[in-house]
């Protein structure tokens, strides 16, 4: 074992993460929208890894809960963008969830303006999705003027289903739609009708895992309004990006 007991395992962990932030950028401009925070641990161990370990020690709440803290206080000193952080379903549901969103609205109150939360997609949690605490808790958020996105739409729990039953501000298609995109008639075509469901319904569509100079000329022509992927810019340190 990597620590030498539950207690001391998982606070190590806690003092060795920090996060690393991928741009977003509006396609038709090529303007900065926003970036995504990517949890890192010093030892580069996966993040999968991370919160399966959490989970396993009973510590996932606390443990993704850490990580929403130190995203947003290191975000803190920009909050001129969109700052998107994934949350795992059983995060928001948590009774002591809405104590914490309330104390950093206190601490930071200009959060209200730039955070999307992502609803992480795991079959591990498959079930939280149909409970209704959860969209009780999601309408709560956006009252408090957050903004909400689903993620990895396209692949596993993500459905269509919750698309409609949640309202997302946001979606976020699943990297897979980005693969060979220029090559793919079918991918083309179901995104065509995804963008027609976002301009209807007022919803931002960002396409994730975009690679290529040719994917990203066919997601600009496709109308899709958000891109993120290596070929726009790799997870960097934020004080790499605002020098």
């Amino acid at each position: 074992m990597l620590y030498k007991s539950k207690e001391s395992r998982v606070e190590t962990l806690k003092e060795s993460i920090y996060h690393q932030f991928q741009t977003l950028w509006v396609l038709d401009n090529r303007s900065v929208y926003g970036y995504e925070a990517f949890l890192r641990h010093t030892s580069n161990m996966n993040p999968e890894e991370l919160f399966q370990f959490a989970r396993d020690e009973n510590q996932l709440y606390e443990f993704d809960t850490l990580s929403i803290l130190k995203a947003i206080e290191e975000f803190s000193v920009v909050s001129d963008s969109k700052l998107f952080l994934n949350v795992y379903p059983s995060t928001v549901i948590n009774k002591d969830f809405p104590r914490l969103i309330n104390s950093i609205i206190k601490k930071y109150p200009l959060v209200v303006n730039y955070l999307v939360l992502e609803l992480n997609e795991t079959s591990l949690e498959n079930e939280i999705w149909s409970e209704p605490q959860l969209k009780e808790r999601i309408n709560w958020l956006k009252k408090l003027g957050l903004c909400i996105a689903i993620d990895d739409v396209g692949k596993g729990a993500a459905s269509l289903q919750q698309i409609i039953e949640y309202k997302p501000q946001y979606i976020k298609l699943d990297r897979y739609f980005s693969i060979e995109l220029g090559r793919t008639l079918e991918k083309q075509q179901m995104i065509s009708s995804i963008v027609n469901y976002c301009k209807s319904f007022e919803v931002k569509l960002i396409l994730e895992g975009i690679e290529t100079h040719v994917d990203l000329s066919i997601a600009k022509a496709l109308n899709i309004d958000i891109g993120q992927g290596f070929v726009l810019g790799k997870p960097q340190l934020l004080n790499s990006i605002h020098k």
